[in-house]
């Protein structure tokens, strides 16, 4: 029986494979499954096997060999990885240098013969632009990604272009063909995380999306770098708004509750995908299997006749905030608010977005255009849901591709020059403009935390739905921005963004859409 919480993990994870922001970060039991690669302890099974095989010609005696068994049988996996390195490296000071090392790397991960697609054809049905992976092999470069970049933390300024809007695979624990790079026993884990800078842009992975944590085991993934990111990266949830666990680790069976606890207090939940590893395939299909609208023809119907054909643009627009209400969340007890873009008569050359409908009530609120999650909404002609998106970055590319980038450009510039802007009391208005231009600033940069506080919580979630949304760019250059409509809740029984909810808001907005066309 699925329970609340995993209903709404699995809403989240199939709103990020829409929005582009799935991170899927893949571990070596994706690995294994595909290939038979070595395991953590298969691959010092490995190690020890070369150097049998190989001792008498590298002068090492048996005695050295027999203690690293000792020490790998007593399940001391770290410090028999330093010893393993050290006996490969012999007289070489850094043990990357050795071309034992190389060759033993070569040999573990160089030539794997692959038996199983599936999972790796999975993931490429998944359509995400970085993958993250702490395996050392190239597979995912040879059967998911690859059109894309190969890039590995110690070329942090690689690793930080890709994040920002490339496409590749990360290896943040290094290749087997670039020795350096490999992340095995103390001694390397210390080197990554004196690196400030590779450390700094790997932990930016964990901000740019929803990562989706595929074959880590709940042990793995407290290994003595990616735990301590993750360390960092818990400092930036927000409790207030529901982003405790923005990340998403799949396991099959039981996760012990002290495991589930130690996640979670990372910003990670845990996702059952079934009894066993072989049932992983068959889940990760039914991520992507599109979501069907249950809805009966006469339904359909009415919402279409009371929106296309109201009397007036006002009354169709009063329409779809009805409709928003008992057609898309009818369990859900909802605020509806309509905004309109209209030139701000207060500032000239400046843009607000202005509510005229409000179902219920008659609380009218503003929003700047585009500093604010409304306002790049509409600049996006995309939804954008709250705080399932906090942590998404801006799509700048997409708004060059608008050809929307310049203008709003200047609008932020006009913003951050008003010294009594009001943006300053809930935003860092002054940083926002380099974030945009380093392609870092996060739909949570945009957020003005107006009407919900500490001490008055109106509601834990929202959607920003642009009208028009904008799904293909033409020669002609898109539709003007007109409006948005705004729906939040203090229920988080359910999440607004679910792929049911979503499809039906986007008819909603393509339906007002054809007002502005038929009465303006």
């Amino acid at each position: 029986m699925t329970t609340p919480q995993q209903r709404r993990t699995l809403e989240k994870l199939q709103q990020a494979i829409r929005n582009k922001t799935l991170v899927p970060f893949v571990g070596a039991g994706v690995s294994m499954a595909s290939s038979g690669l070595p395991s953590w302890t298969g691959l010092v099974e490995s190690g020890i096997n070369y150097l049998s095989s190989e001792h008498e010609r590298m002068g090492i005696k048996s005695s050295e060999i027999d203690l690293l068994r000792s020490v790998a049988a007593s399940g001391d996996t770290m410090t028999c990885m330093n010893k393993l390195q050290k006996l490969l490296a012999r007289d070489e000071v850094e043990h990357w240098k050795s071309e034992e090392y190389a060759a033993w790397l070569e040999a573990a991960f160089g030539n794997p013969d692959v038996t199983d697609t599936g999972l790796l054809y999975r993931l490429t049905r998944l359509q995400p632009r970085v993958i993250a992976t702490t395996n050392y092999d190239l597979l995912l470069e040879y059967h998911v990604i690859t059109d894309g970049k190969s890039v590995t933390w110690e070329r942090p300024y690689e690793l930080r272009s890709l994040l920002r809007g490339g496409r590749g695979v990360a290896h943040l624990h290094g290749r087997f063909d670039q020795p350096q790079s490999i992340i095995l026993s103390d001694s390397d884990y210390q080197r990554i995380v004196d690196d400030r800078d590779a450390f700094r842009v790997s932990q930016s992975l964990f901000e740019s999306g929803t990562l989706l944590f595929i074959g880590v085991s709940p042990d793995g993934a407290t290994d003595p770098h990616l735990s301590r990111l993750l360390e960092n990266f818990s400092e930036l949830t927000d409790t207030t708004h529901g982003e405790e666990y923005p990340h998403v680790l799949l396991h099959a069976g039981q996760v012990s509750p002290r495991n589930r606890a130690r996640l979670r207090a990372k910003g990670v939940e845990t996702l059952r995908y079934g009894d066993n590893y072989s049932d992983l395939e068959a889940f990760l299909a039914s991520l992507e299997e599109p979501a069907e609208i249950v809805a009966a023809l006469g339904e359909f119907e009415r919402v279409t006749r009371n929106i296309a054909l109201a009397a007036s643009h006002a009354d169709g627009i009063r329409a779809a905030a009805l409709e928003i209400e008992r057609w898309v969340y009818p369990e859900l007890d909802i605020r509806v608010g309509y905004a309109e873009l209209i030139d701000d008569p207060r500032i000239s050359g400046r843009q607000l977005l202005r509510e005229t409908v409000t179902f219920p009530g008659d609380s009218l609120c503003e929003f700047h255009y585009p500093i604010s999650v409304a306002g790049w909404a509409l600049a996006e002609g995309r939804a954008i849901a709250w705080p399932v998106e906090r942590s998404r970055i801006c799509d700048i590319p997409r708004m060059q591709r608008l050809g929307r980038f310049e203008d709003l450009r200047g609008r932020i510039e006009a913003e951050i020059r008003l010294a009594g802007s009001p943006i300053r009391d809930y935003i860092e208005l002054d940083g926002l403009l380099e974030k945009i231009e380093l392609g870092t600033a996060l739909i949570g940069d945009l957020y003005q935390n107006w009407s919900n506080t500490l001490d008055e919580v109106v509601f834990s979630q929202f959607i920003s739905l642009p009208v028009p949304r904008i799904t293909a760019i033409s020669n002609t250059g898109p539709p003007a921005p007109m409006g948005v409509f705004n729906i939040d809740t203090a229920d988080d029984a359910a999440s607004l963004a679910s792929p049911t909810a979503l499809k039906k808001l986007n008819i909603i907005s393509d339906l007002v859409y054809s007002l502005y066309i038929q009465r303006r």
